[in-house]
């Protein structure tokens, strides 16, 4: 099951290192690899932003972290605590 959930999620990467043990040659291995990053790549990585995003979201609303970005902080704090320069 691990191994499913790994394929799926890393599936352009999968595809890409079958196509290089194939037995095709260079450039008809560099082409196919172009066409699975040209029709993949940006739909994997618009999926995997989403998943990173709504995991964070999620994180927050459970109260399992108690912010959603990092806020610099420049100059002195209300907050004795918060050091300048840290996020």
């Amino acid at each position: 099951m691990k191994r499913l959930l790994a394929t799926v999620f890393l599936l352009p990467l999968v595809v890409t290192v079958d196509i290089f043990k194939s037995s095709r040659s260079f450039f008809a291995k560099i082409g196919y690899v172009l066409l699975i990053w040209l029709f993949t790549g940006s739909t994997w990585i618009t999926a995997y932003t989403g998943t990173v995003t709504f995991s964070k979201i999620v994180l927050y609303d459970w109260g399992i972290t108690n912010r959603l970005t990092k806020v610099p902080v420049s100059g002195t704090s209300m907050l004795p605590t918060i050091q300048d320069g840290v996020t």
